[in-house]
């Protein structure tokens, strides 16, 4: 098998290579390593001249591609190999997330392509039919795009209120998601509702767009920005894949990373280590209050961004404890012994504080702030929310959810004061 280049603007990177095992090498091209802005794929992967070996340049590739029924679907539409990174991003790996662009040629190939414009019309009736708008782009656009994660959705450029895909290289600007397909699932609302909610509580978030009909809700690329009518690509990587872990690994009880483990990465590698770690504690107060169980190392980033590291906006903030047996009903971390948020006790509080070197008490004043900002903003959340999309049910719910959780918590005054 001929290698994968991996190319930043017209900069060649270096290369993934399968060797006589098919298994994938890494190696950096010396001119990339001598350029004075060089910077790393990934923290898992650093800058040296010798060769990365298997399986690390795997695990990044892998954790590029979408998981579980949508990878299964395009795998099986384009005759693609299961469980192939190589071949998955041979075949779209021209726009993925971060700053690099994967590619059989090694020249870079211009970025030059051209926008079409996406009816919402269009959009509305792939849903009905029952299309995974994932393959259905792929298929009627011909964009070679691939996101992470399990949910359905699309790499669009979102301009003057209109929905595009780009043809060629050329770099989407927003993504597009739908909801997921269960009846009544509405989690293009929950998310707005909890993106929105986030924002009010002072958590950095991409700017979001509902579009209540069909439920789209437009998120704003980070790893993106627009000078003009032109649009860079900025690095990113989830938790994951810098720590050299396997999407299948994501949640701690898999095997991935605990809180621990991920503020320590934070304070190592992150150019304002104090603001990103309270940010991050934040983050983990919020999810819990909000009911995301979901909130797994792929659901939190680092962003490269002119020398510096930092904590990426925070992204996919859901209720899923709304949807009761839908998802799991364990929080993605361990708080001190449990993963059950109602059988958290002080000594579970001590435990996290003393894990990860903060004062006692720390984590708890972090809640309490985070419970009152969120009880403040409720209502009115779920009132734009509504006047927004009036067909949006689940406001109702996540409001109840959440003052339920923040009850409990209070209830257990060593919890929130």
């Amino acid at each position: 098998m001929n290698p994968l280049y991996l190319f930043y603007e017209k900069k060649r990177v270096g290369a993934f290579t399968p060797d006589e095992s098919l298994r994938l090498e890494f190696q950096y091209d010396e001119t990339w390593i001598k350029w004075s802005e060089a910077f790393p794929l990934s923290l898992s992967l650093p800058l040296q001249k010798a060769v990365h070996l298997h399986p690390r340049p795997a695990i990044f590739l892998e954790n590029l591609l979408p998981e579980e029924k949508i990878r299964r679907t395009i795998e099986q539409a384009y005759k693609l190999p299961k469980d192939s990174p190589y071949q998955f991003l041979k075949e779209f790996g021209e726009d993925i997330a971060g700053a690099f662009v994967i590619s059989e040629h090694e020249e870079a190939v211009s970025q030059a392509g051209q926008l079409i414009e996406v009816p919402l019309q269009t959009i509305e009736d792939a849903i009905e039919d029952g299309q995974q708008l994932y393959q259905s782009m792929t298929a009627t656009y011909g964009t070679k795009f691939s996101l992470a994660g399990a949910q359905d959705k699309f790499c669009i450029v979102y301009q003057d209120g209109k929905v595009h895909v780009a043809t060629g290289s050329a770099p989407s600007t927003h993504i597009a998601k739908v909801n997921l397909d269960f009846r009544n699932s509405q989690t293009v609302f929950n998310e707005y509702f909890c993106m929105k909610l986030a924002e009010k509580v002072g958590l950095s978030v991409p700017e979001v767009v509902l579009i209540p009909k069909p439920a789209l809700l437009i998120i704003k690329r980070f790893d993106r920005t627009a000078q003009g009518r032109t649009v860079k690509r900025i690095h990113q990587e989830d938790f994951c894949q810098a720590q050299g872990i396997a999407s299948g690994q994501k949640y701690e009880d898999r095997g991935g990373p605990g809180i621990t483990r991920n503020y320590e990465l934070i304070r190592q590698h992150s150019t304002q280590p104090i603001k990103d770690l309270e940010a991050f504690l934040d983050w983990i107060a919020f999810n819990l209050i909000i009911g995301n169980n979901d909130s797994h190392s792929k659901n939190i980033s680092l962003l490269y961004h002119e020398k510096n590291i930092r904590l990426a906006p925070f992204y996919d903030l859901l209720s899923t404890t709304v949807y009761e047996r839908r998802f799991s009903p364990d929080f993605a971390f361990k708080i001190g012994s449990t993963t059950r948020y109602d059988a958290i006790r002080r000594s579970d509080i001590q435990i996290l504080e003393k894990s990860i070197g903060v004062r006692d008490g720390k984590f708890l004043k972090n809640m309490a702030r985070i419970s009152e900002t969120i009880a403040a903003h409720l209502a009115d959340v779920r009132a734009s929310l509504e006047e927004q999309a009036p067909m949006a049910t689940i406001g109702s719910r996540i409001e109840h959810e959440v003052r339920q959780r923040l009850k409990h918590f209070r209830k257990h005054g060593h919890i929130i004061p």
